[in-house]
C-alpha cells in the first residue's frame, strides 16, 4: 500500500515473498515517498486478512513461521470480514492513506479501483526478485493483471481462486433412471423430473443474494458458449445468446428449487 507517511522500518514485500502471501505491498522512504527498497529488517508489519475469519487460522500458523524465522520483525494481523474490507481500504484512501496497511489481501473484483487511486505499488519486479519466479500459475497471474488494468504490471500476488463446479447425487438419478447431467438437455431435465414440491423434494438449487452473481455469469456462459466477456471493446454480456441462457437458467426458481 502507498500511505503518506512511514509507520515501519520494514517493507512488507518481503513478508509477502517470505510467506507467498497474496497481497500487495509496499516500501516508504522517512520523507514518505516510495523507495521500493528493504529496510533495516526489523519492526512491525499491519497486514489485513481481506477475508477475516475462515482463514484465521492458517494465516496465524504461517506468521508465528515467519516472526520464527525473522525475530526482529512483528506482523500485526488484523482479520476484516469480506463484506467490509473493500469500504474499509477505500475510507483509508479517502482519509490521506495514514490507516492503510503495510500489506493487505486484495480480491480481484476491487483491485482495479485500488489501483486507479493510485493507492498500490505494483510487486512485477519483486515477484522476479523473489523465490515466487517462475512457480505461479501463468493463467492465474494474466487474470490478475487484467484485473488490475494495466497491461505490464502486476499489483497482487495470486494464491488463489474459485472455479464454479456442478455436482449431483448419483443415487438419485440411478433411482430415477436419468443419464448423468452431461449435457445441458439432461441436466435441465434432471432438474425437473427429480422436483417433488410437494415432498419437499427439489431437482436443484441456485445460491440466491450478493453473491450470486459470480455463479449466475459461470452458468450463463457455459450455456451460450460464448468464450470472452469482451468483443472488442464492448462486453458480451448482453449478447442474446448470454440473455436467453440467462433466463433459461433463473426461470428454474421456485419451479425446481426451493424459494430460500
Amino acid at each position: 500500500m502507498k500511505p503518506t507517511r512511514r509507520r515501519t522500518p520494514r517493507t512488507a514485500a518481503t513478508l509477502a515473498a517470505a510467506l507467498t502471501f497474496a497481497l500487495t505491498a509496499t516500501a516508504c522512504g522517512d520523507d514518505g515517498s516510495t523507495t521500493g527498497e528493504e529496510g533495516p529488517g526489523k519492526g512491525t508489519i499491519t497486514f489485513w486478512d481481506n477475508n477475516g475469519g475462515p482463514r484465521t487460522k492458517i494465516w496465524k500458523q504461517i506468521i508465528a513461521k515467519f516472526e520464527d524465522k525473522y525475530p526482529d520483525i512483528t506482523v500485526k494481523y488484523v482479520p476484516i470480514p469480506i463484506t467490509n474490507v473493500q469500504s474499509k481500504y477505500d475510507t483509508a484512501i479517502q482519509s490521506g492513506g495514514d490507516s492503510l496497511p503495510d500489506v493487505g489481501g486484495v480480491g480481484t473484483a476491487y483491485l482495479a479501483n485500488l489501483v486507479a487511486q493510485g493507492a498500490l505499488d505494483p510487486v512485477t519486479d519483486r515477484i522476479d526478485d523473489s523465490a515466487l519466479k517462475g512457480k505461479l500459475i501463468k493463467n492465474m497471474v494474466e487474470s490478475v493483471r487484467a484485473a488490475g488494468g494495466d497491461d505490464k504490471e502486476l499489483y497482487s500476488v495470486p494464491t488463489s481462486a474459485n472455479q464454479g463446479t456442478l455436482w449431483y447425487r448419483t443415487d438419485l438419478f440411478k433411482a430415477a433412471k436419468l443419464p448423468a447431467p452431461d449435457s445441458w438437455e439432461n441436466f435441465y431435465k434432471a432438474a425437473d423430473e427429480l422436483t417433488d414440491r410437494g415432498g419437499n423434494k427439489f431437482g436443484f438449487t441456485l445460491r440466491g443474494g450478493a453473491g450470486s452473481i459470480a455463479q449466475a455469469l459461470d452458468m450463463m456462459y457455459a450455456q451460450s458458449g460464448i468464450s470472452s466477456f469482451w468483443d472488442g471493446d464492448r462486453t458480451t454480456l448482453d449478447d442474446p445468446r448470454n440473455v436467453a441462457a440467462l433466463e433459461k437458467y433463473i426461470a428454474l426458481f421456485k419451479k425446481v428449487t426451493p424459494g430460500s
